[in-house]
């Protein structure tokens, strides 16, 4: 059997921590599918230097009862002698990265072997919402860079969606890789996201929850997660408001937080219009918990709420959360507009509304807290879905096949033909001379300033 190194951004959702992010319920996705296929597999997993948990994580996931080793690194690290004589001794027969951050770090230290970069939601379209929420416009240097680097080196790629399996494929044309070495090969493929399966919480926990928030009696609608750049809390704030004046037993409980680094100020913006309003004590914001804790928090909510804005990302990309409430059975409100979001919609096995209408969003969950039946019918639509599409292994197929013989795709060696900068204005080519300056080091830097000084000084003269 294949022996597959797997380069992770983050803790896998499958260590007991009480932080965990899209990339890490990700990488649980890919390893439990490559563990129950019989494969050896080693998790590179690149941790924030201010991660406090940097030092409690275990060396090795338990995976179905398999050990799977887990070697810690930094981005700073990942190229240095540790990572390397790790990877030497394991002698992977590919590579795979979970996100397209994963996969440009690692480009540093495959060195020829075949590399599968999941890129997990569009990348531009992340630093497009993300710019909107700071009005500024550097994330897309940053985003580029990942994202140029990753299209130039993979050889095989895995998008979210339909949506974005097409947009990746423009990309890659864009990279110069849709060349006659590389036709007839299926280089992008769709994974969507899934779940496993879980022991749920415990009655008697669930109820000292219960206890403990004062919320026995309560009509429950949760909110788990990270707030994101796309999330709408104006809409969710009003919308639960509305509702709570018409609902005297209705409750808010969110778990999650700011996605540090990336987006802190959605979660401070919900939380100063809580402050702001005159409901405070039926909002409920226990940040971060553990993924044992947050099983209770799942069986402890009458419903679970996602509301969106109208971005590019939402369109392209896809929700971990939702999936992971599907699975707990979860009757759920969403407004539905990635790509699955519709098919859940048409599916019935969601209750879908319009973006930014609080009116409906209150009209909905007033509803649903007076109808048992609606709830139970969602529920049980959630769990048959669930059943039905979000197992690890079916929806990682092409993952797998690809792994028990990894190979690289038919340019790898050539020099593309096309090359494409970000040049959407000066201050962006700026960020992005900036950007590669500072990934070249010290070292580098001087060396290639000098050889380009020689040459304009001397080279030209001889000319």
């Amino acid at each position: 059997m294949s022996r597959i190194c797997v380069v992770a951004t983050g803790v896998p959702s499958a260590v007991e921590a009480p932080t965990h992010h899209g990339p890490g319920l990700r990488t649980t996705h890919f390893v439990t599918a490559l563990v129950e296929a019989g494969m050896d597999v080693l998790v590179i997993a690149i941790l924030s230097e201010r991660d406090a948990l940097y030092g409690q994580i275990p060396d090795a996931l338990d995976i179905g009862g398999r050990r799977v080793a887990l070697l810690k690194t930094t981005e700073r690290d990942l190229a240095g002698e540790v990572v390397r004589r790790a990877i030497g001794t394991f002698a992977p027969d590919g590579f795979i990265g979970v996100s397209a951050m994963a996969s440009a770090l690692a480009c540093d230290v495959v060195g020829e072997s075949p590399l599968w970069a999941d890129v997990f939601g569009d990348l531009m379209a992340e630093a497009q919402a993300k710019a909107i929420v700071y009005d500024n416009d550097t994330s897309l240097a940053r985003f580029g860079g990942l994202l140029v680097r990753t299209l130039s080196r993979a050889d095989r790629f895995s998008a979210v969606s339909s949506r974005q399996a097409d947009a990746l494929l423009g990309q890659l044309g864009l990279a110069g890789r849709l060349s006659k070495h590389t036709a007839g090969e299926a280089l992008v493929e769709v994974i969507p996201c899934a779940a496993g399966s879980s022991v749920p919480a415990t009655h008697a926990h669930v109820e000292a929850l219960r206890t403990r928030l004062g919320l026995t009696g309560a009509f429950v609608v949760l909110w788990s997660g990270s707030f994101n750049t796309w999330c709408d809390v104006d809409t969710l704030y009003d919308g639960l408001t509305q509702a709570m004046q018409r609902c005297p037993e209705l409750h808010f409980v969110a778990t999650g937080g700011v996605v540090a680094g990336h987006d802190e100020n959605t979660h401070k913006r919900l939380l100063g219009l809580v402050a702001a309003g005159d409901c405070g004590s039926r909002f409920h914001f226990e940040g971060w918990v553990a993924v044992s804790e947050l099983k209770a928090y799942y069986a402890l909510a009458d419903v679970a709420i996602n509301l969106e804005l109208a971005r590019y990302e939402r369109r392209l990309g896809s929700e971990n959360r939702v999936v992971e409430w599907l699975a707990a059975s979860l009757p759920i409100v969403t407004t539905a507009l990635s790509e699955q979001g519709e098919q859940l919609s048409a599916a019935g096995a969601v209750e879908a509304v319009p973006v930014g209408r609080a009116e409906v969003v209150a009209d909905v969950l007033v509803a649903l807290a007076a109808d048992p039946r609606r709830l139970a019918d969602l529920s049980a639509a959630a769990t048959a879905y669930a059943s039905a599409n979000l197992d690890f292994a079916e929806t990682a197929a092409p993952l797998l096949k690809w792994a028990q013989a990894p190979l690289r795709s038919g340019d790898a060696g050539s020099q593309p033909v096309v090359r494409i900068g970000l040049v959407s204005q000066p201050k962006t080519m700026v960020a992005l001379l900036e950007a590669y300056v500072d990934e070249l080091g010290t070292a580098e830097l001087i060396r290639r300033g000098g050889r380009w000084l020689w040459r304009r000084l001397w080279g030209g003269a001889a000319g």
